[in-house]
Parts: C-alpha cells; sequence; structure tokens
C-alpha cells in the first residue's frame, strides 16, 4: 500500500511540475513572464496548504482523513480540468486545487512509513519506497505525454493523473490504521 502511496504522491507532483505551464498555455495565456507568474499561484497554495495540513494532522493525531481528503481534491482538479480547458481562470483554480491537494498529501503520507516500519527495515523500507515513488516521477509524465499523442488532447492524461491519485485516496481509508495514534488520542 505505501508503495502505491508513493507512487500517486509522486504521480500528482510531477503531474503539476511537469504538465502545469502547457496547461496554463493551452488554456489561452500568452507569454513566457505571464505562463511563469500564473505558474507560481498553484504552488504557493500548495506551500501553504502542506504546512496547514501537516500540522493540523500531528495536533489531531489523525493520517487518514488528512491525506485521503488532499488526495481527493487533488483528484477533482484533475479530473474536471479538462471541461475547462479553454478557461484561463477555471484551468488556474483547478491546477491550484491539483497541486494545493497533492502537495497537502504529501506531508502526511510521509509520516506513514514509520507506522509500519522499524529497526533496519525502516531504512530499507522507505528506501523502496521512495524508489517506487521516483519511478512514477519517470513513468508518469511519459504516459501522459504518450495519451496526449494518441488523443491529440491532455484531457486522457488528466484523467490518469486523477484516477491514480484518487485510488490512493480509497486504499489510505480502506487499509491504513495506525493503533499508536489510536492509543494517542484515547490515552491508552
Amino acid at each position: 500500500m505505501l508503495a502505491y502511496l508513493s507512487f500517486a504522491v509522486f504521480t500528482g507532483i510531477g503531474g503539476v511540475t511537469f504538465w502545469l505551464p502547457t496547461i496554463i498555455r493551452n488554456s489561452g495565456v500568452k507569454g513566457i513572464l505571464n505562463i511563469g507568474l500564473l505558474s507560481s499561484l498553484p504552488y504557493a497554495a500548495g506551500a501553504l496548504t502542506q504546512i496547514l495540513v501537516a500540522r493540523h494532522s500531528d495536533r489531531m493525531l489523525e493520517r487518514r482523513w488528512h491525506f485521503a481528503v488532499p488526495a481527493m481534491a487533488a483528484s477533482l482538479g484533475w479530473m474536471v480540468m479538462p471541461w475547462f480547458a479553454h478557461s484561463p481562470v477555471f484551468s488556474l483554480l483547478l491546477l491550484t486545487l491539483a497541486a494545493l491537494g497533492i502537495l497537502g498529501a504529501a506531508p502526511t503520507f510521509w509520516s506513514m512509513p514509520g507506522t509500519f516500519l522499524t529497526g533496519p527495515a525502516r531504512a530499507a523500507g522507505i528506501a523502496l519506497i521512495s524508489s517506487i515513488g521516483a519511478a512514477a516521477s519517470f513513468a508518469s509524465p511519459s504516459i501522459v505525454g504518450w495519451l496526449a499523442a494518441r488523443t491529440g488532447s491532455l484531457a486522457a492524461g488528466q484523467y490518469y493523473l486523477g484516477a491514480v491519485i484518487l485510488v490512493s485516496a480509497f486504499l489510505v481509508l480502506a487499509g491504513f490504521r495506525d493503533p499508536r495514534m489510536k492509543a494517542a488520542r484515547t490515552g491508552a
């Protein structure tokens, strides 16, 4: 499960990093400076969201929902984006939703491996999980590019990004249980 979550987080971050300027340009924004300036807005929102979600997750001693809700937001942003492909305002808003969602989920994800892995297995497990995530950084832009070349549109790739992230949210809700968090909340 953790390996897939890593794949999904890296897929989402890679999607924002790799495709954000292209999506802004395709929505009708002209000029490299304008595209560059607008491209900074989703990252600013994502950085703030990372801090807020991580702090709230630590304060509430809860991980599942603090991963799943931002991941669902990111998925929604990617999956609705094709409907507004020619609207600069809505494209930017949906890109921002995708960025704040996946960047908000990332720190909560990275707190999860320590829940299951201890001792020497922790280092090896985190290395394996990170390696699988890194593979997503390589594979996902290629998959989105291939889909765009085959269909003539980024829509199929955006649906792919949204689907990968949505599956991760459901996996966490269905399969992640942290007994240490429950014990800490109940005082046991």
